[in-house]
């Protein structure tokens, strides 16, 4: 967990995305990560199946200007266009920000789903 984003380096801001597979907005909206390199993010609205294609650097560099909290879709938009704002600010938000308790949660919930269903085929 990043608790300073002073502390944060782009490799280090690469590898946390590397491990988000599917993610959410705070308007519950779901996103895919597709793809995650040093210099493009391909994030998929889950609904629409849109892909957005963004530059790395750009979505690093939102966060560090704004800060994590202040990553909003529309301070969003001057970085990585009106299209990709939802998706990259989204991304932020789990994986830097308050949603990092949200993504904990909901693997919590799947662990504790998947072991229920195990144990009931089991009986």
């Amino acid at each position: 967990m990043i608790e300073d984003i002073n502390t944060l380096t782009f490799d280090s801001f690469i590898q946390t995305i590397k491990t988000i597979k599917v993610y959410r907005s705070n308007a519950n909206k779901e996103y895919k990560v597709v793809k995650v390199n040093k210099t493009t993010l391909v994030l998929r609205d889950q609904r629409t199946k849109a892909d957005f294609e963004v530059p790395a650097t750009q979505v690093f560099c939102a966060m560090q200007d704004f800060g994590i909290e202040n990553c909003t879709v529309p301070k969003m938009r001057q970085y990585v266009g009106t299209h990709a704002a939802p998706a990259s600010a989204a991304l932020i938000f789990w994986a830097f920000g308050r949603g990092r308790i949200h993504a904990q949660l909901k693997k919590l919930a799947d662990l504790t789903f998947r072991i229920i269903r195990e144990q009931q085929k089991g009986k």
